[in-house]
């Protein structure tokens, strides 16, 4: 939910110098450039940081479904049942899942923040 929340308030700061443009007379653009500009500036910025915030609390949630299916999924140690094979390999898919998600955070948090 986080993850839908911090997207849909990112897109408030995702505009253009055309959009700007668009917004205001030949006359509001002439006498307020530079304040328009520092501002589309500052909001693409921020922008950036909720999108990143978006993505983090989107690859934690899938992480912590994907761990919270593994171990739903385990055998417990008192079923004797057939599907305990089957079981296992889901939990071994599903914890390879998670750390492929995990690791595709990591390395794009690194690519947007520029580790």
């Amino acid at each position: 939910m986080a993850s839908l929340q911090l997207g849909i308030i990112s897109q408030k700061y995702f505009y253009s110098q055309a959009d700007v443009e668009s917004w205001w007379t030949e006359e509001e653009l002439q006498s307020d450039l530079n304040k328009l500009s520092e501002e589309q500036e500052s909001h693409f910025k921020e922008w950036r940081r909720s999108g990143w915030r978006a993505l983090a609390c989107y690859n934690a949630g899938i992480g912590v479904l994907a761990a919270a299916l593994a171990t739903l999924l385990a055998p417990l140690p008192t079923d004797d049942c057939t599907l305990a094979g089957t079981k296992w390999a889901a939990v071994a898919l599903l914890s390879i899942a998670g750390a492929l998600v995990l690791w595709f955070g990591i390395v794009t948090a690194a690519q947007v923040r520029g580790i």
